[in-house]
């Protein structure tokens, strides 16, 4: 799918944050951690995936990877279910799975616990300072992908946080903020089932009509990057939509990738999260992140 789709696709502040540690034998072409923050004098967690380097080389950037909801998941759960941690060797990308409180994380006025229960948006900023000081890594190249709810984190990220996120990229998701207003642009790369239920390819999920629906939110991202009108390309096949933006304000870049045939669900992934696909989603925000 790749070939025919032509994609390349505050430790000051943290005195009581032990580094991560190691928590598995090495995988493959690198480790996999341990590591925790406290934030609102509450431990947080996390799961770190640390490809090897040769000598003298840096890390290309740091990918956080978010979660489904659910009282059973974890940052374990998604990295066993999409594979990130391959794509993230082959990209020497480091990749970061937070833990959300009691499974869901808090994303805005749907679909998680009241902020007054925990800050996730300060836990992920507090985890990455913590990583990308022990780590040699560009602290500018720093993205986060997810699915469901988890992606429902990344735009929010992207909403709130544009001077620290380069880029999302949301799998099954949409944006439940009342308002978005990111201080800069940010690229997009939104992937999305025609037949979700569960997080409506049509938006208004949960009786909330303003909640936009995957055409939708992809047109606001296009305004809110300043992306020139006349510069989308479109591809169709019986099984997929793309329609791919450029020339963006601060070279950011809009994608909408559309699955005719497919439901809530990460293409190409294992269970829990996975469904099988000639669409690799995880390749694909591999190559994205890497493009920007």
């Amino acid at each position: 799918m790749r070939t025919a789709l032509g994609l390349t696709m505050l430790a000051s502040l943290l005195i009581a944050a032990p580094a991560p540690s190691e928590a598995a034998a090495p995988a493959g072409d690198g480790a996999v951690l341990r590591g925790a923050v406290k934030v609102d004098r509450v431990q947080r967690t996390y799961r770190l995936f640390v490809p090897r380097l040769a000598a003298g080389e840096r890390y290309a950037g740091t990918v956080v990877v978010l979660h489904g909801g659910g009282s059973r998941e974890s940052g374990a759960s998604i990295a066993g279910s999409v594979g990130f941690d391959a794509e993230a060797a082959r990209r020497r990308f480091i990749a970061v799975y937070p833990d959300a409180r009691d499974g869901r994380f808090h994303a805005g006025v749907c679909c998680g616990r009241r902020p007054t229960r925990g800050d996730d948006v300060r836990f992920v900023l507090r985890m990455l300072d913590v990583v990308q000081r022990r780590y040699p890594v560009d602290a500018r190249r720093t993205f986060a992908t997810g699915f469901s709810t988890g992606a429902f984190l990344a735009y929010r990220l992207a909403c709130q946080q544009s001077r620290r996120f380069l880029g999302v990229a949301s799998v099954g998701g949409t944006e439940v903020l009342r308002r978005c207003r990111p201080e800069r642009p940010v690229s997009v790369l939104h992937i999305h089932g025609r037949e979700d239920r569960i997080t409506s390819f049509g938006g208004a999920i949960l009786g909330r009509p303003w909640i936009p629906g995957a055409f939708e939110l992809a047109r606001r991202w296009r305004v809110r990057d300043g992306c020139p009108t006349g510069r989308t390309q479109t591809q169709r096949s019986p099984e997929l939509l793309l329609r791919r933006t450029t020339g963006c304000r601060g070279n950011t870049q809009v994608q909408l990738v559309v699955l005719e045939h497919f439901g809530h669900a990460w293409p190409g992934g294992a269970p829990p999260y996975g469904d099988p696909s000639t669409y690799d989603a995880t390749a694909e925000i591999g190559a994205f992140f890497a493009g920007l």
